[in-house]
């Protein structure tokens, strides 16, 4: 008896860890939204992420980017964005391009966020207008210290890019799109020709757009770990300029070539 009482007690505190490591929160935009995000805990972690999600879809997208960074000692928020997922009561609405230009104010909000849980060191992951929404966050947000765009626009959904990088200096940007994506990948050449700051682009083949990349490359997901635990180094052998203080990952392969070569 005493033997079961104390595998049941290890098995509350267990369910008990497991509860407070992945949670719903409600972040409050500084434009007076009010919007549920799902926040994964990490004790004592100093890097931090916001995963952002692409037009039609939510926070759900990035469960298994999520756990992975989770399990490198990385706490994260995945806002649902206005318009989508469990925001949505009822029908979807008809979201116009000032709706999607708004959605900078949850990403600054879920940035803050992981500032106040401790984190020193905010990175901003997205997907399409997901990616772009990160970058003009980020241009007017120094609290967010890099930034990774999967399957970038000049223009998606009104939110536009080549003007925000303008502003977007001093801190690494990582680029990643599929060739057979002519416009994300045409954009993001553009936007590693223009920047002004310390950038990658990963060129690679048949892999799809936006966070089905993550899916169909073996290696992007560990590239954009390593990305943010401060691990890889940029070709020209520059640091990708974070605090690379957890566990390295270990070596990290990548398909395709850069565009160009």
């Amino acid at each position: 008896m005493p033997i079961l009482i104390s595998l049941f007690s290890a098995f509350l505190t267990l369910s008990a860890s497991s509860a407070e490591a992945s949670s719903p929160i409600r972040l409050k935009t500084s434009d007076g939204k009010s919007l549920v995000a799902q926040y994964e805990r990490v004790s004592g972690a100093k890097t931090g992420v916001v995963l952002v999600h692409q037009e039609g879809r939510d926070q759900s997208d990035w469960t298994r980017m999520a756990a992975r960074l989770k399990d490198s000692g990385v706490i994260s928020v995945r806002p649902d964005l206005r318009g989508h997922g469990v925001n949505v009561k009822g029908k979807p609405p008809e979201l116009t391009e000032d709706d999607f230009k708004l959605m900078t104010h949850e990403v600054r909000a879920a940035a803050a966020y992981l500032a106040k849980m401790g984190a020193t060191e905010v990175v901003c992951i997205g997907a399409s207008v997901g990616a772009n929404l990160c970058l003009r966050a980020a241009a007017s947000d120094l609290g967010i210290h890099s930034v990774v765009m999967l399957s970038p626009g000049m223009n998606i959904k009104g939110v536009t890019t080549v003007d925000a990088l303008a502003r977007y200096t001093d801190r690494p940007l990582l680029l990643v799109a599929s060739e057979e994506d002519k416009i994300a990948a045409r954009t993001a050449a553009v936007l590693e020709e223009r920047a002004n700051t310390a950038v990658h682009f990963e060129l690679l083949s048949q892999a799809g757009r936006g966070t089905k990349m993550l899916n169909r490359d073996g290696g992007l997901e560990g590239l954009v770990v390593s990305w943010v635990l401060g691990t890889f180094n940029l070709q020209a052998g520059e640091s990708s300029l974070l605090k690379g203080t957890l566990s390295n990952p270990g070596s990290v392969e990548t398909t395709g070539t850069k565009l160009g070569e």
